[in-house]
């Protein structure tokens, strides 16, 4: 997963500011809430279909 915030305007009701790190589990990003807060989004990245039950 190498993708930038240019790559993600938004993640669901969020907006993307700017990725803050990735590493082996995905990546989180810094970015505006509906009303303007601050938020950290996490993204998993999904090796197999039942990782996805961990979170």
């Amino acid at each position: 997963m190498d993708a930038s915030s240019a790559d993600l305007p938004s993640i669901g009701p969020y907006r993307v500011l700017e990725c803050l790190g990735q590493g082996g589990a995905g990546a989180v990003y810094r970015c505006a809430g509906p009303g303007g807060r601050g938020v950290a989004v996490k993204l998993a990245r999904l090796k197999a279909p039942d990782h996805a039950l961990s979170f």
